[in-house]
């Protein structure tokens, strides 16, 4: 459990680094459209960290801050 808890404070620091204009392409319009790769793949590495961690208040604050806490209150596993 420490390896998944000491790897959270490099993902809070790639996470901040994403901006309006660098988290995902935009329409003709200046509108989101589709997340940026980069950002994909933060996202998954951050639902990984909060699927190891499972149920605790770490990972149920990770859970809602991604807006999943409704699909694993829904899979019984929050």
């Amino acid at each position: 459990m420490a390896e998944v808890i000491a790897g959270i404070p490099e993902l809070i620091e790639r996470g901040k680094k994403f901006t309006y204009e660098n988290f995902s392409s935009k329409s003709d319009y200046g509108y989101p459209n589709a997340y940026s790769d980069e950002r994909l793949v933060w996202t998954h590495s951050v639902i990984g960290i909060a699927a190891q961690i499972g149920q605790s208040p770490i990972g149920n604050s990770i859970a809602r801050g991604l807006g999943i806490e409704n699909d694993r209150e829904r899979s019984g596993k929050i």
